[in-house]
């Protein structure tokens, strides 16, 4: 995947952190941000799946259970772009 540059402001303290850690601060920012996505997209997938026990306890008005195909389409749907 092609790379930007951009411009970040840091509190001085969370810099200093980041110098003292490594020597290059795009490498470092960039996997902060990577993990940040993942938990994101790992709340979404439990909070899609919390939903899903939920349906399947609670039918529906018709007494139907939720599709276990529908729901994997659903949480493949919320997966992050991967090269």
């Amino acid at each position: 995947m092609a790379s930007r540059q951009i411009s970040i402001t840091l509190d001085e303290d969370l810099l200093q952190f980041l110098d003292q850690w490594g020597s290059n601060r795009s490498a470092a920012i960039a996997e902060a941000v990577r993990q940040w996505r993942d938990l994101q997209w790992q709340r979404q997938l439990a909070e899609a799946y919390a939903d899903l026990d939920e349906a399947a306890i609670k039918p529906d008005d018709e007494g139907s259970r939720p599709d276990a195909s529908q729901a994997a389409l659903e949480a493949a749907a919320l997966a992050p772009d991967q090269p």
